[in-house]
């Protein structure tokens, strides 16, 4: 018994270690071979350092010869097993011995570890070239993925903080590593875009997919080369509930009408302290249902005879929008527009329109309120007052 006790102690004590878990076996390794007691030693080694015992590890590790590539890149494994950060080494070993594979898997695993994805995509990749397993394929999209979620990420808070140079380097950086990626992509055309380098957003726009980000960024680009059609069609196209969805089309529609208006109308917008004739121009731009509600009497005025807006000048007369005096026959047309007259001609033009009343904010402000044009009137002021009342706070966006 005592004997047969002898033996059975004997065998569990010569039982070989177990290959490691956590890191890649060294093993089989090039150069000349190791010896059994030397395999054994590199096993012993690395499930010392897999329990913690860096005490033990390095025990093995000194009766191995250092110079060996399984050696040393146990001995890195077993650094790594113990908390060390050994990235750097890893890589310029892997350079050294570009055909073993369990260092190349070591080299991905612990850049990886570090944070270092777009570092550890050449050697995960080169292990699957190699033919490489199922677990290889996962690490490669892994690293993929990291990289591409982590360089996205950073370039738009770069862009964010109005760096767009910097986004830019960050998402080709990037791509270069995942060509193609779609999220580096849309930040690289929305920071070429930041830029104002209209040529590089537009080289990279059939790239894009018709997702709801690829068709606003394409309505972006076209709107940045004034290609108003194209815009609309892209905003368009988008999701209802798209953020956003509704000013982007309306601001596409309305910059494509513009780019067909006469240019009175263009210099009316662009008045810095508008004249009544602008006025009446604008009111028409802005709400051609007016033209229905001009069933008033023609009204002759001397003082529009040659003005390029007297149509919409009797327009709005007609409609009782504006008004004249019908005696001596005068618009005063060149007269400026207050506050109050711009006023009045929206409170008439929403009445003429089937609107309500705007209700003009107070010391009282509510929800939907209508801000007041300050004295000064401006082409612009304007006609974004006339263009709220027109539509009566209606959102509208088919």
């Amino acid at each position: 018994m005592v004997a047969l006790a002898f033996l059975l102690g004997a065998c569990r004590t010569a039982a070989p270690p177990p290959r490691p878990a956590r890191v890649p076996d060294p093993l089989p390794a090039p150069a000349a071979a190791l010896t059994e007691a030397q395999r054994t030693a590199i096993y012993r080694a690395l499930a010392a350092a897999e329990r913690g015992d860096g005490e033990a590890a390095r025990r093995e590790l000194r009766r191995l010869p250092g110079d060996h590539p399984a050696v040393r890149l146990t001995a890195l494994e077993v650094r790594f097993l113990l908390g060390e950060r050994v990235g750097d080494e890893v890589k310029r070993l892997a350079e050294e011995q570009v055909d073993y594979l369990p260092l190349l898997g070591f080299a991905a695993q612990s850049l990886q570890a570090e944070g270092r994805y777009g570092e550890a995509l050449m050697p995960a990749r080169r292990v699957l070239q190699a033919g490489g397993n199922g677990a290889a394929s996962r690490q490669v999209r892994e690293l993929e993925s990291l990289v591409i979620g982590g360089k996205a990420a950073e370039a738009r808070a770069a862009l964010q903080a109005g760096d767009a140079a910097r986004a830019i380097t960050i998402a080709s950086d990037a791509l270069s590593l995942v060509p193609g990626a779609v999220s580096l992509l849309e930040v690289l055309v929305s920071a070429h875009l930041a830029e104002g380098n209209l040529p590089a957003a537009a080289r990279l726009v059939p790239s894009l997919p018709d997702d709801a980000e690829g068709l606003a960024l394409k309505g972006k680009v076209a709107v940045a080369g004034q290609q108003w059609d194209v815009a609309a069609e892209m905003f368009a196209r988008l999701p209802a509930d798209y953020p956003g969805r509704c000013a982007l089309l309306a601001d596409a529609r309305r910059r494509g009408r513009l780019a067909q208006a006469p240019p009175y109308v263009q210099k009316a917008l662009s008045s810095e302290s508008l004249t009544r004739a602008e006025l009446a121009a604008l009111v028409v731009w802005e709400a051609p249902a007016v033209v229905e509600g001009a069933r008033g009497a023609v009204s002759v005025f001397e003082d529009i005879v040659n003005l390029s807006e007297r149509r919409d000048v009797v327009t709005v007369v007609r409609a009782g929008v504006m008004d004249g005096d019908s005696v001596i026959r005068r618009f005063y047309p060149h007269r400026r527009v207050r506050s109050r007259d711009l006023v009045e001609v929206a409170e008439r033009l929403a009445m003429v329109v089937g609107r309500s009343r705007p209700e003009w904010c107070g010391e009282t402000r509510s929800s939907g309120c209508v801000e007041a044009p300050g004295e000064v009137v401006t082409g612009s002021v304007a006609s974004a007052l006339l263009r709220q009342v027109a539509a009566g706070g209606d959102d509208k966006c088919p």
